[in-house]
This record gives C-alpha cells, sequence and structure tokens, in this order.
C-alpha cells in the first residue's frame, strides 16, 4: 500500500470533513467555462457495480452523499481552461490547446497500455475515494506531462499527485459511523482494468452539482502491453 495512503487513513479521526458547497474544484463553477481535464473514464461494468455497492452500503449513513455514476473517473492532469479571450492565467487560446495536445500526444505515445487495480476506500477531508493499484504508473505520466511548456503544475501534481477516484463527500462532520462503515472495505478490491487510452475532457460546471465531461481528444496507448499484475 502506498505509503500517502496510509498516512491519509491513520488521520481519518482527526478529519474536519468540509461539508459547504462541495465542489473538486471550487470556484471554477461560478461561469459557464470549459474546464480542460486529462482523466480515465471509469466505465467497467464489473467495477461501477461494485462501486455502486458499497456507495449503498455507506448512504445508509446520514453523513455520506454519493456522487453519481457518470463522475466515476481517475483524474491524470487538470490543465486550465479554453478561452480565446485569455481573461485568466491558466487560460488556453484555441491555437495553444492544439500545441499543447500535440505534445500530450507525443508524450503518451511513448507510453504502453498498463493495469490498474482499484482497492481499498479512504477519505479526504473533502471526498471519500478509492486507492489505486497502478504501480506509480500515472504518478510517472503526470510528472512527464508537467514538462509540457505552458502546462502549470498545480498543488495535486507531481510530487503530491495521489491517483483516486472519488465516489462521495460529506453531509454533516459527524462521520465516526462512516468510519466504521469504511472499515468494512479496507481490504476490499473494485477489480483490475486496462488502461489503454487517456481522455482530454471539458468539464461542464455551469449550472449542475456534478461535472458532464465531453470528450474532445482520446489519447491511446502503445499496444504492447507493460502489464503491472501480469497478464
Amino acid at each position: 500500500m502506498n505509503n500517502e495512503y496510509k498516512k491519509i487513513w491513520g488521520n481519518r479521526y482527526f478529519l474536519s470533513p468540509d461539508t459547504k458547497n462541495w465542489k473538486p474544484f471550487k470556484g471554477w463553477d461560478k461561469e459557464d467555462r470549459k474546464h480542460l481535464v486529462l482523466l480515465i473514464i471509469i466505465k467497467k461494468e464489473d467495477i461501477v457495480k461494485k462501486i455502486e455497492m458499497v456507495q449503498h452500503k455507506l448512504s445508509l449513513h446520514n453523513s455520506y452523499i454519493r456522487f453519481p455514476k457518470r463522475y466515476y473517473h481517475v483524474t491524470l492532469k487538470p490543465l486550465g481552461f479554453l478561452d480565446d479571450l485569455k481573461k485568466h492565467l491558466d487560460d488556453y487560446s484555441k491555437k495553444e490547446l492544439d500545441e499543447i495536445i500535440k505534445n500530450i500526444e507525443r508524450v503518451l505515445l511513448k507510453e504502453s497500455k498498463f493495469k490498474l487495480e482499484l482497492k481499498s476506500v479512504n477519505l479526504f477531508k473533502d471526498a471519500v475515494f478509492i486507492e489505486i493499484d497502478d504501480k506509480n504508473k500515472l504518478t510517472s505520466i503526470n510528472k512527464k506531462i508537467l514538462n509540457i511548456p505552458k502546462i502549470n503544475a498545480l498543488k495535486r501534481d507531481y510530487p503530491n499527485f495521489l491517483p483516486h477516484c472519488s465516489i462521495g463527500t460529506y453531509r454533516s462532520n459527524k462521520i465516526k459511523d462512516l468510519i466504521g462503515e469504511i472499515k468494512n472495505f479496507r481490504e476490499f478490491s473494485f477489480g483490475k482494468m486496462v488502461i489503454d487510452r487517456i481522455q482530454l475532457v471539458i468539464a461542464h460546471w455551469h449550472n449542475t452539482k456534478y461535472p458532464k465531461f465531453e470528450i474532445i481528444k482520446s489519447f491511446r496507448l502503445k499496444k504492447k502491453s507493460l502489464s503491472v499484475f501480469g497478464s
């Protein structure tokens, strides 16, 4: 288990859950802006069914709010916003985005498809999440993408990058019983999946509680598998 995951779990009884107007990127939903994110969408049926089963169990506790299955994903890198007016420092013009896409493609064309496992439920102060066991593959890719010109490093990028799939947040800060339920899924495997592509999406936040993902580019990885779990 990743030591950072262990540290987060060890701190579970000292959390002060953030229950005010949950948004993964607070403030970015105030305008109808085109938020660009590199991510992996979780659609594998058996994994989705297990996530929904665990969410149902957690929903028996009033302090838990489940996320919809259209939101299941693993973020690789938030990029910024598509806006030719460039009103903000993290805005990209269409021309700049086209160049960034070419550079991302150059990086990802060198990466082989790989496997990852979703396992063990854990909790941040603002979200309940599933840990990702990928033998640091996504961390390596995140680090390489940071070397692309005009891509800015954020607080949760390398070396602080920690891949995860968020499945809920909190209605209240009284979560002791919820933690007790989560304990039942600390050794739980949601399953393994082959990652053969990474999506660049526009996350639409305006007038919606949870973002809607519009895929604008799908980057295919090399067919030769660098399996982290064997074939």
